[in-house]
């Protein structure tokens, strides 16, 4: 989706400035939307230099493997301090920011059903979670609507470490006005479990097929109970989707937290256009292909953000991104190719600010021999990776702003760093895997979004270089591009023989890539119909696993084994170049969130 969240959400963020210094190396109001109110929230500090990390920040993986001995554990820090993280000087009351993006991929605003990357900035604005990895030390958790982080030192973690509990901050109000309890918060995590779409797996630590172990101990108190410990909860925690929504609200729109919430529950087209959560910004319209418009919420529970309208508007290529900021109808260009991020650095007329992303750029193969056909035979994916040149695609399509991890973890979290890369450019290996393979001549359908850009890649523009790099093996590619929204709902459905896709971290743990990609019914394995009974093994003995070392090693082993099987092959890992205007003050690149619309403010 990730799954890229503001003072919550996975912020896996800079640490990779300090653990891969080679990461570093790589990488105004809209006339057509009417002024006055809105905004989001988010992160911390200015924006021209690149993010960076503490040097005790060595494993985002190991983060979450804290929540019984303690990270942060008051309510200030990220509870009270974002407001005052990023806007320090001549900042101008109310007017509007807009950021220019390539939306395609938003669906949808409900928290129990978004998942697309581009809709992070619009949640982390609209909905609050009770913890954060607050940047750029995403190993510390701070409050948020709860008071305080729960230890097994305060008594907030029972000392089996399987139980959670949570005292709520009091007065804290919905956009509707009604005030948040426990209830609420039940309701919320009921429904995220039971509407079983792709975010649902964040509540299975405290669900099972019969209930889900979360209830009110009293109106301000909540309490989540495990099935066992799990070292990442506190991280799944964190995100856009595990937030709370105002359940008198949703239920009045047809919303309900029943067993049978899948086929019944009625609420997603109200959310879709009307948020029902206690952030800083309020949901306004939502024109899919178009653009996203929040207004600053006036009786946020901290002090209100520092302008009136945040927007996310569609930008369909580079070229018109860099004219709309030229031209002053953008504030934020958050999509533009490198070319176009050098030559508006070069002029000194705006910010550049870079930041080491959490995301992949990757291919599916359908195992399956029913979808699959020919990719089924692991010899063909096998020579598929080999035949691929990567370096090509870095210096020439991304001109450096990337780098690329041995497997489908991204660079940064727990153990990556140890890994071989499996899949280098190998003609010779290529083409003898395909002989073995009585493959020779055979066709594969390559599908991709046409028109659609992905962490800085024009597919247009990469799908015939995959082409070309495959068919020097004897394979024949035969190239589907189709429109990109289709495109992704056929991948999920996991209709597509081979496609290109990217990923972003749900939370800030190596299992937020291990799990999707590895287990049997993970959201992206299910995608390509894969299943490995002893990755599903391993995943579960690095849950409960709190040595950092030992869990490295298991993680280590799952990454082995999916690598061999090949049913992900990772293209690129990007670094993240943003431009703005001088005005634009506050920004933070967020690996999750993309950027808090919070902490933003305006000069002029």
């Amino acid at each position: 989706m990730k799954r890229t969240h503001h003072l919550r959400r996975s912020a896996a963020m800079a640490l990779l400035a300090l653990l891969v210094p080679a990461l570093l190396a790589a990488c105004g109001g809209s006339s057509a939307a009417t002024a006055t109110p809105a905004a989001t929230k988010a992160a911390a500090t200015t924006g021209a230099a690149p993010t960076t990390a503490p040097a005790a920040a060595t494993t985002a993986g190991s983060s979450a493997a804290a929540p019984t001995t303690g990270a942060a554990t008051t309510a200030p820090a990220a509870a009270a301090s974002p407001a005052a993280g990023g806007t320090t000087a001549a900042a101008k009351p109310g007017g509007q920011i807009v950021m220019g993006r390539n939306i395609n991929d938003l669906i949808t605003f409900d928290p129990g059903h978004v998942y697309e990357i581009s809709s992070n900035p619009i949640m982390a604005g609209a909905y609050e979670t009770l913890v954060f990895q607050n940047p750029p030390d995403i190993t510390q958790y701070v409050p948020v609507l709860a008071k305080e982080v729960p230890t097994t030192q305060n008594g907030g973690v029972s000392a089996d470490g399987k139980t959670y509990t949570f005292h709520l901050r009091e007065n804290v109000k919905f956009h509707t006005g009604n005030t948040m309890t426990a209830d609420d918060w039940v309701f919320s995590m009921r429904r995220l479990h039971y509407l079983a779409d792709n975010p649902s797996f964040l509540a299975d630590p405290f669900s099972t097929d019969t209930a889900v172990n979360v209830k009110a101990v009293d109106p301000m108190t909540v309490s989540f109970t495990l099935a066992a410990p799990n070292v990442a909860f506190l991280s799944y925690l964190a995100t856009n989707n595990t937030v709370v929504l105002d359940s008198k609200a949703v239920k009045a729109k047809g919303g309900t937290d029943a067993p049978n919430a899948k086929d019944t529950d009625k609420a997603k087209d109200f959310l879709d256009q009307n948020s029902a959560g206690t952030g800083p910004f309020i949901l306004k319209s939502f024109t899919i292909k178009d653009q996203v418009v929040m207004d600053k919420n006036p009786n946020y529970w901290r002090e209100p953000a520092k302008y009136d309208r945040f927007i996310m508007k569609q930008m369909k290529d580079s070229g018109t991104e860099q004219q709309q900021l030229e031209a002053g109808a953008i504030d934020i260009a958050n999509d533009l190719d490198p070319d176009a991020v050098a030559q508006l650095d070069k002029s000194g007329k705006y910010t550049l600010t870079k930041g080491n992303t959490l995301d992949i750029v990757y291919l599916a193969l359908n195992v399956s021999p029913d979808t699959g056909g020919l990719l089924a035979n692991k010899q063909v994916r096998q020579a598929i990776g080999y035949a691929i040149d990567y370096d090509g695609i870095i210096q020439d399509l991304l001109k450096g702003a990337a780098v690329r991890p041995p497997t489908i973890i991204p660079i940064g979290l727990l153990g990556v760093d140890k890994q071989p890369q499996m899949y280098k450019t190998d003609l010779t290996k290529a083409k003898d895997l395909i002989k073995q393979a009585n493959a020779v001549g055979q066709t594969v359908k390559f599908t991709y979004g046409a028109g659609d850009v992905i962490e800085g890649v024009a597919l247009d523009t990469l799908a015939p270089k995959l082409k070309a790099d495959i068919e020097q093996t004897g394979l024949k590619v035969d190239l589907a591009p189709v429109e990109p929204q289709q495109r992704l709902a056929d991948y999920r459905a996991a209709k597509l023989q081979f496609t290109v896709s990217s990923w972003s971290p749900d939370y800030a743990d190596v299992h937020t890539y291990a799990e999707p990609f590895g287990k049997t019914g993970g959201a992206a394995a299910k995608r390509v119909k894969y299943s490995n009974p002893e990755v599903d093994k391993l995943l579960a003995q690095g849950l409960a696993e709190t040595d950092n070392a030992k869990r490295a090693d298991i993680y280590g082993q799952i990454q082995k084994i999916i690598q061999d099987d090949a049913p992900f092959l990772v293209l690129e890992q990007p670094v993240a170049q943003i431009v703005s205007q001088k005005t634009i003050t506050g920004y933070v690149y967020h690996p999750v969130d993309l950027v808090n619309p919070y902490l933003l403010a305006r000069t002029g």
